[in-house]
């Protein structure tokens, strides 16, 4: 067999052991419950997806199977909604119980403004790269524990991630029960929000924490590190951010963003999601918006993603205006200053 078919064989496996890690049992998130996980989604389908979709249909940024990464590993794909941003989350009573306020039947009005609403959006985020960070922790002990391979220091190196996925899980479960805290306790002393409603609707969807490392690293002082829970998504004509935050860091990332997003410009708007991008990557955004999209600037989006994936640095290489000429038009012609 040649190196290239044996390379082929293991991203093969590779993708079958991913598969097959999503496929086991999953208990609800909710606190003390052991019932059986559905599949629950970050946002709203029938509020936030089915409304900037095509034939119930949205682009999802994903990686696609490893086997195919001579080809590009990360591209937008189109996703139908019903499993858009879903994850084995919460059982099917506290699914409908908990969230019922930002799930509401009867067409109403969500007010994101509200502390609750931010806390159950935030909440649910969470959960996900929680659940993400599990499927991740099965599979590299899964690899150390069954994997043959000539491969120099493989095991070391796998070893090296797997320690890092669980220090990134300790971390987002401390985030996780600052969130429980507000909203079984209504003790919402641990974390805070930054709100916006811009005045236009960009179709963009992200749900994804962001790790900030400033220049002198980690803090081993506290047993949870510098992050930010992030959620963008557009609303009834506006477009929402909410970032949740912890008060115990610097949070200078946050602080040079929050001015960006409410500028007047176009093109610091259009850098300030582009920034978030590089860093969350569970996003969507609608077919339209895809399609609208230049081609070049968008493969150079993929090929600075690839470069600066790890790069968890407040400094990031961008390319900045991505949405620069959707955004121009779609801003306010009385808002912004050209």
């Amino acid at each position: 067999m040649t190196a290239m078919n044996d390379t082929k064989k293991y991203f093969i496996d590779l993708d079958s052991i991913i598969k097959q890690a999503k496929k086991g049992r999953h208990n609800c998130m909710c606190p003390n419950c052991q019932s059986n996980a559905i599949g629950s989604h970050v946002f709203s389908r029938s509020h936030i997806l089915e409304p900037i979709s095509r034939q119930s249909k949205i682009c999802q940024f994903e990686q696609r199977p490893l086997v195919h990464m001579n080809d590009g590993i990360i591209r937008y794909w189109l996703k139908g909604i019903n499993d858009a941003f879903k994850f084995e989350g919460f059982c099917e009573k506290h699914d409908k119980k908990i969230f019922a306020p930002i799930e509401p039947k009867d067409g109403s009005i969500i007010d994101w403004s509200k502390l609750q609403s931010q806390y159950l959006l935030c909440y649910r985020t969470i959960c996900r790269e929680i659940y993400a960070s599990q499927i991740m922790h099965n599979v590299f002990e899964h690899l150390i524990l069954h994997s043959e391979t000539n491969i120099p220091y493989y095991k070391e190196q796998l070893m090296f991630k797997l320690a890092c996925t669980n220090a990134n899980k300790s971390s987002l479960m401390y985030y996780k029960t600052f969130l429980e805290k507000g909203i079984f306790h209504s003790d919402f002393s641990n974390l805070h929000f930054y709100f916006a409603e811009l005045p236009f609707q960009l179709d963009l969807c992200i749900a994804s924490p962001v790790s900030i490392q400033s220049e002198k690293g980690p803090d081993f002082n506290r047993d949870y590190q510098e992050l930010y829970i992030m959620n963008i998504f557009p609303y009834k004509g506006r477009t929402v951010i909410i970032i949740g935050y912890s008060n115990c860091f610097e949070n200078s990332w946050l602080k040079n963003i929050m001015p960006k997003f409410e500028s007047s410009y176009p093109h610091r708007v259009s850098s300030a999601f582009v920034d978030v991008l590089y860093r969350a990557e569970f996003h969507a955004m609608s077919p339209a918006l895809f399609d609208s999209l230049d081609k070049e600037l968008l493969d150079a989006f993929y090929q600075t993603w690839i470069k600066e994936s790890d790069n968890f640095s407040e400094e990031i290489e961008e390319v900045s205006n991505l949405f620069y000429a959707q955004l121009n038009k779609i801003m306010p012609s009385i808002w912004k200053t050209l």
